[in-house]
């Protein structure tokens, strides 16, 4: 037999649920904003050598993103393995 519920537990559970519901809607309707931190993308190529055709390496990288890279910074970083 299952124990009655408390109205205290039922009312902060519906509450709780409609204030979530709120808030959804409020973000879906673009009435709240998004302050979520946008991650950074991360892209690891490998290479052979450094002597070879790199551009080739880092267009397919940046293609991979499908970026628009005008004006923006790129970070090249090279990894010596042991």
């Amino acid at each position: 037999m299952s124990k009655p519920v408390d109205r205290r537990i039922f009312g902060g559970s519906l509450l709780a649920g409609t204030g979530a519901l709120a808030v959804r809607r409020l973000c879906s309707t673009g009435c709240l904003p998004d302050r979520r931190r946008r991650r950074s993308r991360v892209a690891i190529l490998l290479a052979d050598s450094y002597d070879g055709p790199l551009d080739r390496t880092l267009i397919e990288g940046l293609r991979l993103f499908e970026l628009s890279l005008r004006g923006k910074t790129v970070l090249l970083k090279h990894h010596l393995s042991p």
